[in-house]
């Protein structure tokens, strides 16, 4: 498929042969490409692209790129061969492969990952298929084992949207959608074949469409620069706009990474009469202030624009020429070519924007483009702002989610930055909020033209502001910090707000008396005294509650009976000498305390990823299997985000049965078996992939998080007891020796804690660990993405390590094999004292699945799934039996086994949701079910229910009837 822009950009390639296309400079030196060296370029590509495409194929291609010389041939080649692109950040280790099992990408390029050296510790699922030496780097192509999810018809990109104004989205991008924003900004910008753009956001980021292809279509050059000089704001200053005379002629980006040079230097460097640079245009965020552009002192030989738009109809839908103007009004302008605005207005004129349109469409997520782009209906996508309509024109005001309640009295933070911009010293603002002990804090974070203490402006908003929209906190600095796609990072400010230093001091004390009172407090009068009233005393005590964590009760008694500051000081100071505040370390020494007092095991069978474990004298029921067996959905619980973790199955000598599981979204649950009823729940602050483990009183279970952590959380209550901190996440389960909890983390390093959480030894491997570890004869065995080692489990003392390919399964153990599973498709039985392969069988592909051993009349069996889309049995090392189950299978399989009968089966899911059990004598399918989503989650099998994760956010439980 050729679509009209690339015939376009090939006219303007074609009209330039001589001319510079790209220039580039690597932190050292500078490199040009020509024309005529794209049009080679991406005449290779394209060649080596249809050398692997089926008949009329069409499809994505996965970017996987560092942003240097070579990607605009790579993004044209892709195009000439028919394909769309889809760019991913190749920071992001986890990424690649999430985008592949998520999205199922054939064909992927790669200048970082070029050779077959590469094979394994680029992408699990891919494999080399050939490289390119363009323009001084070589490219390598991969191909994955999928075809492509995507409902390819004229889609020209895919982007996943960075989440930061809601729930992150992958949207489709047509042609017809993008290619009327080129061609307006050509001609509202008056392109031509003399201007130099620069390539300033990340290809992750919509808005570098318009940076690339707007150069390319006009016969213009493309600056583009290494990502560490983009970061080095000085740096990047002298390569764009050298003092000696300008380079870039148009500039888009963000006001936040433009903000990254202060007011004196864009007066001397860039809004200057020598300035080449003739259009700016600022978008993805709010538009700076009047006041801000007025501090720029801005000549009349540079346009800058204000454009707005949102991803969900790539990529722009309106722009407003800012200046030169006789009048400075930022509202949004007018609608781009092709494009509407509908604004829900109540009747203060206000309410949120809907872009529409009859051409200009995107598929976002799963929608099917048969209901959303075959036809010609105007399609309406909700912006999430809100924006007041003055004399037809359109103000930005806030986001549509942007209301709170504090005191009882709604705010928003967005009337607050309002009210902060017009304080004559403020550049710009950013308000945030969080919640601490129940109530909501305000923090301000500002740039100030000049530094300052604060005073002046303190003043201006208490008397500008509601009492309940004060900020509790105001905090100046250099810069902002900024997402990866140059937006203001709010998440980083509100850790900045919940970690903000809480100094305990008489100073800190007495500047929150004046911050609620007056700032001239003297200390020597009482609160009322001092201007304040009972509504900022109740203020103040919250504030106290926040800052100390733990104060006298009668705090706010005594405020109203107008105890001075300095006797309220002396007061709290004498009751916190008395009374420790160590909460956290009195917790967890009773829970030591209790520990040791009693190791009662209360387990008595535990379940996990196809492994039972009996303690005591536990006698397996025996129980008849129908030859008929029927699925039946028990209960499902939804956790918020996808559960990749597998469940932890529970049976207590009591006769209770519960499950524990994680999710993406951090909850961590304990689950009744029977009817799914909620037993506790926590809240963990990143996503959950590790299985958990129990105390053999089963009282505490302990758990990995993606934040690096593992905790350690009371199984009945859900209460965090203690946490240990790692240097990377954590994906391996934890393992119960004796008094020790062990568990790798993907830091590369193997952890023993004791069971109050302190660190007992901690030993460097080779890889960074995903597997669980296992014991054997007081042994730690455990499998890297490079190794194989084995760890003393008293001392951490590591006994060997062997390189090795990857292995994400973990290994099972008999007396005298190791045997392991590794991405290879290999099987292996490894002498268990020095790790030497003695037997080995080998499947066709790559083996994700954990081994499961079982004993069956006396016989030694291991089952495993494939990505090959097989089980595979194996008995006496060799192949017993193989079920092909039509697609890929990633988690670990389940047996149940009667040894009285000689009965039994097999739970095994693929990635499609697609669950079987077998005939674990033979492998006959004797049941189906279809779950509705993706399945990474391994399944296990307790009082006759099947318990599984599900990537449609939903734990399951299936009644085996």
């Amino acid at each position: 498929m050729r679509f009209p822009l690339v015939t376009l950009i090939n006219e303007s390639i074609n009209s330039n042969l001589s001319k510079r296309a790209v220039t580039y400079y690597d932190g050292n030196s500078w490199s040009d490409v020509s024309y005529a060296g794209i049009k080679d370029a991406v005449n290779e590509i394209r060649c080596l692209l249809k050398e692997k495409l089926s008949e009329n194929e069409t499809t994505y291609v996965l970017l996987h790129l560092n942003i240097t010389v070579t990607y605009p041939s790579i993004v044209l080649g892709v195009l000439n061969a028919g394909l769309g692109f889809l760019c991913i950040d190749p920071d992001d280790s986890d990424t690649i492969n999430e985008y592949i099992r998520e999205n199922s990408f054939k064909y992927i390029l790669s200048n970082i990952y070029f050779d077959k050296s590469h094979q394994t510790s680029f992408c699990l699922f891919s494999k080399f298929e050939g490289s390119l030496f363009i323009h001084g780097e070589t490219v390598g192509l991969w191909m994955t084992c999928h075809d492509n999810k995507f409902d390819k018809i004229s889609f020209i990109y895919a982007l996943k949207t960075s989440g930061t104004t809601g729930k992150a989205k992958t949207v489709q991008v047509l042609h017809e959608c993008i290619f009327p924003n080129l061609r307006d900004l050509s001609a509202i910008l008056q392109v031509s074949n003399t201007d130099v753009f620069t390539l300033m956001t990340p290809i992750t980021f919509d808005p570098s469409v318009i940076e690339l292809f707007l150069p390319l279509m006009n016969g213009a050059s493309l600056c583009i620069v290494e990502k560490y000089v983009k970061q080095n704001p000085d740096l990047l200053l002298d390569i764009l706009f050298p003092a000696s005379g300008g380079l870039v002629t148009i500039l888009q980006t963000t006001p936040s990474l433009f903000r990254r040079w202060n007011t004196s230097i864009l007066q001397k460097r860039i809004f200057t009469e020598q300035s080449v640079l003739k259009n700016l245009i600022l978008g993805g965020e709010e538009f700076p202030s009047i006041n801000e552009l007025k501090s720029w002192d801005l000549t009349k030989n540079i346009n800058i624009y204000n454009i707005y738009g949102i991803t969900e109809v790539s990529c722009w839908a309106s722009l407003k020429q800012v200046w030169p103007a006789k009048k400075i009004e930022v509202d949004i302008g007018t609608p781009l070519s092709e494009t509407l605005f509908k604004l829900e207005t109540d009747n203060k004129n206000e309410g949120e924007l809907f872009i529409g349109s009859k051409t200009r469409k995107c598929l976002i997520n799963d929608e099917a483009c048969e209901t959303v782009c075959n036809n010609d209906k105007i399609l309406f996508r909700a912006t999430g702002d809100i924006f007041k309509k003055v004399n037809g024109k359109l103000f930005f005001k806030r986001r549509k989610d942007d209301i709170l309640k504090r005191w009882g009295t709604k705010f928003s933070t967005s009337s607050i930055e309002e009210c902060v911009k017009l304080h004559d010293n403020v550049i710009a603002c950013v308000c945030v909020t969080c919640k601490i002990n129940h109530h909501i804090r305000i923090g301000l974070f500002i740039m100030e033209k000049n530094s300052s203490d604060l005073k002046d402006l303190k003043c201006f908003l208490k008397k500008s502001l509601p009492r309940a929209s004060w900020p509790d906190s105001i905090t100046a600095l250099d810069s902002f910090p900024l997402t990866t796609h140059g937006k203001i990072c709010v998440r980083s400010l509100n850790k900045m707000l919940l970690e903000e230093k809480k100094a305990k001091s008489k100073e800190t004390f007495c500047e929150m008396w004046r911050h609620y009172s007056s700032e001239n407090a003297s200390g020597f009068n009482d609160f009322f005294s001092d201007g304040g009233d009972s509504l900022m005393a109740l203020q103040l005590v919250a504030e106290l509650k926040q800052n100390f964590n733990d104060i006298p009760d009668t705090m706010l008694g005594m405020i109203l009976q107008k105890k001075t500051c300095d006797e309220l000081w002396t007061y709290l100071a004498d009751y916190r000498g008395n009374c420790s505040s160590k909460e956290q370390t009195m917790m967890i020494t009773n829970f030591c305390n209790e520990i040791t007092k009693s190791r009662t095991k209360n387990i008595s069978k535990l379940l996990l990823k196809g492994k039972i474990t009996f303690f005591g004298n536990f006698i397996s029921d025996d129980v008849i299997i129908p030859t008929d067996i029927q699925l039946m959905e028990r209960w499902k619980l939804n956790l918020g985000k996808c559960i990749d973790a597998s469940p932890l199955g529970i049976e207590l000598t009591s006769g209770e049965k519960f499950c524990i599981i994680g999710s993406h979204s951090g909850r961590v649950v304990v689950l009744d078996i029977n009817y799914g009823k909620l037993i506790s729940e926590c809240i963990l602050p990143d996503r959950v992939e590790s299985s958990a483990c129990i105390s053999l009183n089963a009282e505490i279970y302990y758990i990995g998080c993606y934040d690096g952590c593992v905790y350690a959380v009371s199984y009945k209550s859900g209460k965090i007891i203690w946490k240990f901190k790692t240097e990377d996440m954590v994906k391996s389960a934890c393992l119960i020796f004796e008094d020790c909890i062990i568990f790798g983390s993907y830091d590369r390093k193997m952890y023993c804690l004791s069971e109050c959480g302190s660190l007992k030894w901690k030993t460097l491997l080779r890889s960074p660990i995903l597997a669980d570890p296992v014991l054997h004869n007081n042994h730690v065995y455990s499998t890297t993405l490079g190794s194989i080692a084995v760890l003393n489990s008293s001392t951490g003392q590591l006994l060997w390590e062997l390189n090795h390919d990857p292995i994400f399964s973990t290994p099972v153990l008999n007396d005298s094999y190791l045997i392991v599973a590794d991405v290879t498709g290999r099987v292996q039985w490894l002498n268990i004292n020095n790790g030497l392969e003695e037997h080995v069988f080998k499947t066709d592909d790559i083996i994700f699945s954990s081994l499961v051993k079982s004993i069956i009349n006396k016989d030694e069996i291991t089952i495993f799934g494939c990505n090959d889309g097989y089980v595979y049995c194996l008995k006496d090392r060799g192949l017993h039996w193989k079920t092909f189950l039509h697609d890929r299978i990633v988690s670990t399989p389940f047996v149940e086994f009667y040894p009285t009968s000689s009965r039994g089966f097999v739970v095994c899911i693929t990635t499609k949701g697609e669950l079987f059990i077998l005939n674990i004598n033979n492998g006959e399918k004797l049941s189906h079910y279809s779950l509705p989503g993706e399945v990474f989650s391994s399944p296990i099998v307790i009082n006759g229910k099947i318990i599984v994760g599900c990537r449609d956010d939903n734990v399951y439980c299936l009644d085996i009837m």
